[in-house]
């Protein structure tokens, strides 16, 4: 593996203290907020939107169920 060369090493070295300098510890921990709430508002509209998509099933499921029921042949009673 390769040594890098010292201007590099400098440079990134610059680079870094310009990017930390542009984001200061109170905007990169309001990103950070930010992003947990909104993973954690995806990951509730996800959890509401399968449920609704289970209960919605069931439901149909059930009213299919009810309807075909209702189409079943039915024999008179049979008098002895």
């Amino acid at each position: 593996m390769a040594m890098m060369d010292a201007t590099v090493v400098d440079l990134l070295s610059a680079q870094a203290g310009q990017a930390a300098a542009a984001n200061p510890p109170s905007k990169v921990a309001l990103t950070v907020i930010a992003f947990l709430f909104t993973a954690l508002g995806w990951l509730v509209g996800r959890t509401w939107f399968y449920a609704f998509k289970g209960i919605a099933f069931a439901a149909l499921a059930a009213r299919y169920g009810y309807r075909q029921g209702m189409h079943a042949a039915v024999e008179p009673a049979r008098s002895q």
